[in-house]
């Protein structure tokens, strides 16, 4: 404080001397006053051009105030002046990561590096970047490295804690975290990434009360309040209207008031002309939804629909690639923050914008929130309403949202007439094999996906499944269900309900395209079902039996089932549920039937019906766009 007030009173006297604006500025940095010091920096430098140094601080000033074209700018002219500052290197890296320049944001971290190579910032930078890059291998090795050079190093910890998450290593990313909190206490990141460390071990209210301190710490950490809401899904005890409330509530306070005062109009209230259709995702890239996106994409009518693509990939692949040849028009948002994308919607005249990621991570929700679009529709990503008072529609089925649950929803519920979803299975899946009980004797049963939905009334009920048929197993195929904490989890939970460990097989096979046929039945979880894998374990000749809970990630199995004629595989209540399963292992003959005959079935549904799909989709754009065109004003602005 006696060298603040000092330099300040200098600054009375000499308002340009650059040393005092300098120093200022850099305790202004130490004390988290990123824009009082941008502001005394930038005179500094206005001052005296040629100081490398002032240009670094500068820089470190710009990113934590979210400009990270600017800093990098800073840090450029810093390292025109020195250019071996291993500091101003790494801090570039960060600019370029934030801009989704991932492969320059590895070159500045291996530069940075050059210059010192146990410079640890650029270690664990390094480690964050490759992440993104999607080598998590290497990823892990640099977080490590940099532990090895100050073992103590927070921000390394938290990286090292997010590469351990996204391998599924839980256990060990949640005890990372932990490190990071006792340096510092008040990470609102880190409490928000032990919750969801937590999540994953199913933990579910300790991960409710990381959210709740990362969010008091922080309020307008938007990832993390997203992650708390995705998060109140997969809880087994909450009620469907006491989720609904949470989210309206994030509307509330994070969302509803960034909307203008006027709702954008129809560019042109023609409500018949071709219609520009904007999707907005992270997920153009090797990730699920991209086996429901590319049909829809491909058979859009190109007469009635110009298709837009708003990218937020930070690491472009092979599937992006394939995504964006079957586009109008590609945008690659990456680097665009969330009022300058809305203002770009808006210059691109998009009629119908569409969210296909929801609450779920690199969401783009506050730019709907900001109504760029004069319709805008929730679809595919999330299975659920984004609680937006300013997202007009979502996207479902009578089966996945049954009559009288729209009051669950922000948004109105537009039902299509027959699925909401339209799958396309990969290439290289293999020809349904025989049922492997056939030849063993016990059938197999099987579960594909992530371990936050398998609470323990899950668990209790597989169990008693399990109890039923002496020489049944059960297979869990997932990167968590590889390492040995998370087996050793599993094994204590089912032993509680008398199931030895001989009765589970816990694995690891990407893509686990084989392994179906080695299963005989999946079991969908709940309250929130899987996803995906009902798809493709169906397109393999695998059964699944679903409970249908809480609208609407509770029901998507059903309407997967029905729309694929399986009715009889959708239960009410767990002892239905326990008491079909056990019948259904029972018959062999039948079971080996419904195998054979499961993949002609899934051909000739609605699930797989490419055209159909597409054309119902569009009617159900114009039939809003008319709507739009004849009111003027959206339903959620009414």
């Amino acid at each position: 404080q006696g060298a603040e007030a000092a330099y300040r009173e200098v600054l009375r006297t000499a308002p340009d001397l650059f040393d005092a604006l300098h120093l200022l500025g850099c305790i202004c940095l130490q004390t988290d006053r990123p824009a009082e010091a941008a502001e005394l920096i930038a005179r500094a430098v206005a001052v005296d051009g040629r100081h490398a140094g002032a240009f670094s601080n500068l820089g470190v000033a710009l990113l934590r105030l979210d400009r990270p074209a600017d800093a990098l700018a800073a840090f450029d002219t810093a390292l025109a002046g020195n250019p071996q500052d291993a500091v101003a290197h790494s801090n570039r890296a960060d600019a370029l990561h934030k801009l989704g320049r991932l492969a320059e944001a590895e070159a500045a971290c291996r530069a940075a590096l050059e210059a010192d190579p146990d410079h640890v910032d650029a270690l664990s930078n390094l480690g964050n970047v490759l992440r993104d890059r999607g080598d998590l291998a290497a990823a892990e090795a640099a977080c490590r490295r940099a532990l090895q050079v100050v073992p103590d190093h927070p921000a390394a910890h938290g990286n090292l804690g997010n590469v351990l998450h996204d391998q599924g290593r839980h256990d060990e990313a949640a005890a990372c975290y932990g490190r990071t909190l006792v340096a510092l206490p008040r990470s609102a990141e880190a409490h928000g990434n032990l919750g969801n460390a937590l999540l994953e071990l199913g933990r579910f209210d300790e991960s409710a009360a990381c959210y709740r301190r990362a969010l008091e710490a922080q309020p307008e950490l938007r990832e993390t309040y997203s992650n708390k809401l995705f998060s109140l899904n997969y809880h087994p005890d909450a009620s469907a209207e006491d989720i609904f409330a949470a989210y309206a509530d994030w509307d509330r306070r994070l969302a509803s008031g960034l909307a203008p005062a006027t709702p954008t109009p129809p560019a042109d209230s023609d409500p018949n002309r071709r219609l520009r259709v904007g999707y907005v995702s992270p997920d153009f890239r090797r990730h699920a939804c991209r086996f429901f996106i590319l049909p829809l994409f491909e058979r859009h009518d190109r007469a009635a629909v110009e298709v837009h693509a708003y990218a937020d990939v930070k690491s472009a692949d092979a599937a992006t690639a394939e995504i964006r040849a079957v586009t109008d028009r590609w945008h690659d948002t990456t680097a665009i923050g969330d009022e300058a994308l809305a203002a770009r919607i808006r210059r691109d005249r998009i009629d119908v914008l569409v969210d296909l990621a929801g609450h779920t991570r690199g969401n783009r929700l506050l730019v709907f929130a900001r109504r760029p679009a004069p319709v805008q529709v929730s679809w595919l990503g999330f299975a659920y309403t984004t609680g937006l008072s300013a997202m007009d529609y979502f996207i479902a089925d009578r089966h996945f949202v049954p009559d009288g649950a729209d009051h669950l929803f922000s948004e109105t519920v537009h039902r299509l007439p027959r699925t909401a979803l339209c799958y396309r299975p990969p290439a290289d899946m293999p020809d349904v094999g025989p049922l492997p009980a056939a030849r063993s004797g016990g059938v197999t049963f099987s579960y594909f996906s992530r371990a936050v939905r398998l609470n323990d009334r899950v668990v209790a009920a597989w169990a008693r499944i399990l109890a039923a048929l002496p020489g049944s197993r059960l297979m869990l195929n997932g990167a968590q269900y590889s390492h040995a904490g998370m087996q050793e989890a599993f094994r204590r939970r089912f032993a509680k309900h008398g199931i030895g460990v001989e009765r589970l097989i816990m694995t690891y096979s990407s893509p686990p395209y084989d392994s179906y046929n080695a299963v005989d039945i999946a079991l969908d979880p709940f309250p929130h079902n899987a996803g995906t894998t009902t798809f493709e374990a169906l397109w393999m000749g695998v059964p699944v039996l679903t409970l249908a809970d809480r609208p609407s990630v509770g029901r998507l199995g059903a309407s997967v089932l029905r729309n694929a004629g399986l009715d009889d595989w959708v239960a009410e209540g767990e002892d239905g549920y326990v008491t079909r399963a056990v019948a259904a292992a029972k018959d062999l003959e039948a079971l080996a039937e419904t195998r054979a005959g499961l993949r002609a079935r899934m051909r000739a549904s609605p699930l797989m019906d490419e055209t159909d799909f597409a054309r119902r989709m569009e009617d159900a754009y114009r039939a809003m766009w008319r709507h739009a065109c004849t009111t003027h004003v959206p339903p959620s602005a009414r």
